[in-house]
């Protein structure tokens, strides 16, 4: 229990200093966290794609050196409006089979578009997310692969 108290403290830290560092200030309309069904305009139907990923690869995947800063997100612009115009999207780069990301799913190419059904203000935020996941039992990523938006279900399952 300790060490779960100590991991979600390390990660919450880790998100309030990142959010600290942001470079580009929040999209006009967007300054604080929103849901993304609160301002899309569209339902895009996504396909919802079930992924398991053993627990224990998961997380030697996130303590491999170098496996979290393993990952470029640049900001994209859509013409998929919104209730506030439009919402941040990334495009992901620079991702390497076996890393945490690869094992949630994310490709070169994809478009993040939503966390847990939230939109991403501040891409530095993602990497702690994703390392503190290591104590959760899954997430949900909203993306579009080749214009198609999908819904990456993860869960992640004891070793076998």
């Amino acid at each position: 229990m300790n060490r779960l108290v100590t991991v979600l403290f390390v990660g919450l830290v880790l998100l309030a200093s990142t959010a600290c560092s942001s470079k580009l200030p929040p999209p006009k309309g967007l300054q604080e966290p929103v849901k993304l069904e609160a301002i899309r305009g569209y339902n895009p139907d996504p396909q919802v794609v079930e992924i398991e990923v053993n627990r224990q690869e998961y997380i030697d995947a996130v303590r491999e050196p170098g496996m979290l800063s393993n990952i470029r997100l640049i900001r994209v612009f859509s013409h998929q409006s919104t209730t506030v115009g439009d919402a941040p999207e990334y495009r992901v780069f620079d991702i390497q089979p076996g890393s945490p990301y690869w094992l949630l799913g994310l490709r070169v190419g994809d478009v993040l578009v939503a966390v847990e059904g939230w939109v991403l203000i501040d891409p530095e935020r993602f990497a702690p997310y994703v390392k503190m996941l290591q104590v959760e039992n899954g997430t949900e990523l909203e993306v579009r692969r080749e214009d198609h938006p999908l819904l990456l279900r993860v869960t992640l399952v004891p070793p076998v």
